[in-house]
């Protein structure tokens, strides 16, 4: 009579007439489905008043309720509510072991939940947005850090169907006092993670909708966020010009913003890009000009490393309208802050890219103390063939050392080897590939990874295998497999010197390479 929804009269008149369809009225899932919500109303009937009122609201909550939000919105006094649904099997915990736990309502309990509300979602959203701003600057943070990024990645997927279901809300509803939108924001923020909160649907529709949010609000650093956002989109999508006028659009809503402490960074890291575009449009002078603007607000705002990033970039310009005193200038300020903030390897960049100038000004006498010729050589490198022209190098090494062709070099050998003999192959090879390969750039390399010289240490030179290539996957890379293109083989990739990289004896062979960096005249 339950299954059939009629009186016991009925349902023999029912039977009596035709018994196969009222037997089926009344599938096997939908006898599951009430007897599951008849067993969710008993249950829901004895929960205590805390746990019935917080029961309803999981069902806002897709992706479950994390100890953190939990905690968040209704502070710890929930733990013991939320504890009493777990008891009851109205909620489950998927994974029990984690160090920090989450609670979701599987289905049907979580469409039960939501024929029990009673509060509406805008009564505690804007608190859950507020939240997710605070949790999407730490995503950001973690994603940043290479060791940190996994993390991030997890927190971001576990919360994505939370999130999206929130911001749309947001976009639709979200109506402050204080000039702040969270869902803008938050979109800007999480951005370029977005395919992992909404698998297959596009961003633009989202920062259109966060963008109409923001103006609702009068946010103008969230539309300046938000704008710079679809400005990024659009670069890489829809070209150049159109992505230009959006960033313009971005700088002026952070110009209105200006109360803002990192408004001004912002507009510097803009210009930066635009001065990027500019490149690209070979619009060389206007790229300058919006680098220069961007280095000037990033020296006074105190941002030393954005500072000498934007110098490297200004060099590269300079370099490229061939105003090389301009270029070094920028390379040497920029050396000089990285230097100031510790950053070793922005340091070595800086001082490669010096090498590159300074071998430009230098006139390449082919000096050897041997009288041995180097036009072979020479002729090798302008013609770029680079593999030919490390073999070369070999048989000339060999040849200064008063060795047979193919024979390996001794640590005494290296250590006597001729300074002008050195000197030259160091700047042949400087000079033909603009300052990426050469003796002297492996030196600085190796230098940069804690190489001291006159102290031998196998590791530090193993390490700058790994740097330069010569290494991968901690196995040494065989000779054919080495990458004789100057565009995509790695800084001080070559020459390999062939009789310091292999030999029978690990060990001698990185004291080789050790005493060739230690000496003075590189």
């Amino acid at each position: 009579m339950c299954e059939t929804g009629c009186s016991l009269k009925l349902l023999c008149q029912k039977l009596q007439i035709s018994p196969l369809k009222t037997l089926k009225e009344r599938s096997g899932r939908e006898s599951r489905e009430n007897s599951l919500r008849a067993t969710l109303e008993l249950s829901y009937n004895v929960l205590p008043q805390g746990a019935k009122e917080i029961f309803p609201l999981l069902a806002f909550f897709p992706g479950g309720l994390s100890e953190e939000l939990a905690t968040f919105l209704w502070k710890e006094d929930s733990f013991d509510d939320l504890s009493i649904l777990l008891k009851f099997s109205m909620a489950e915990m998927p994974d029990p072991n984690q160090d920090s736990w989450r609670i979701s309502l599987p289905e049907p309990a979580r469409r039960y939940a939501a024929s029990k509300q009673l509060q509406k979602i805008e009564d505690f959203a804007p608190k859950v947005l507020k939240y997710f701003y605070a949790f999407s600057q730490k995503i950001v943070t973690l994603l940043s850090k290479e060791t940190e990024s996994k993390e991030g990645k997890n927190l971001l997927l576990q919360e994505s169907s939370n999130l999206n279901y929130f911001l749309q809300w947001g976009y639709e509803h979200e109506k402050r006092n204080d000039n702040f939108c969270y869902c803008a924001r938050i979109t800007a923020l999480i951005c370029k993670d977005w395919g992992w909160i909404v698998p297959g649907e596009g961003l633009v529709n989202s920062l259109v909708n966060a963008l109409s949010a923001a103006r609702r609000n009068n946010d103008t650093l969230g539309q300046a966020d938000v704008t710079r956002s679809i400005a990024d989109f659009k670069l890489s999508n829809e070209g150049l010009d159109v992505a230009r006028e959006s960033y313009q659009q971005s700088i002026r809503h952070y110009m209105d913003a200006r109360q803002e402490t990192d408004s001004k960074i912002n507009i510097a890291d803009i210009l930066l890009k635009i001065g990027r575009i500019h490149e690209i449009c070979q619009e060389i002078d206007l790229a300058i000009l919006s680098s220069s603007e961007a280095f000037e607000i990033y020296l006074n705002e105190k941002e030393i490393l954005k500072a000498a990033h934007a110098k490297i970039f200004l060099g590269q310009l300079e370099e490229y309208l061939e105003n090389f005193d301009k270029a070094l200038e920028n390379y040497e300020e920029a050396e000089k802050l990285y230097r100031s903030e510790n950053h070793t390897s922005g340091a070595l960049k800086a001082s490669i890219l010096i090498e590159k100038i300074n071998s430009i000004f230098q006139d390449i006498e082919l000096k050897s103390e041997r009288d041995i010729s180097y036009e072979k050589l020479r002729d090798l490198l302008l013609e770029g063939r680079w593999k030919e022209a490390d073999q070369e190098t070999n048989k000339l090494m060999s040849q200064a050392s008063e060795k047979k062709v193919g024979e390996r070099l001794t640590i005494n050998d290296i250590e006597q080897f001729p300074c002008d003999d050195l000197k030259t192959i160091n700047r042949l090879w400087l000079y033909y590939s603009s300052g990426k390969f050469g003796f002297s750039i492996q030196k600085k390399i190796w230098l940069g990874l804690g190489g001291i010289p006159n102290n031998f240490n196998g590791d530090v030179y193993v390490a700058f295998c790994d740097s330069v290539g010569w290494r991968t996957d901690s196995k040494c890379v065989k000779y054919q497999n080495l990458i004789f293109d100057l565009n995509t083989a790695k800084a001080g990739h070559l020459p390999t010197a062939t009789s310091l990289r292999w030999d029978r004896d690990p060990t001698r062979a990185r004291i080789k390479g050790y005493t060739l960096f230690s000496r003075s005249d590189l």
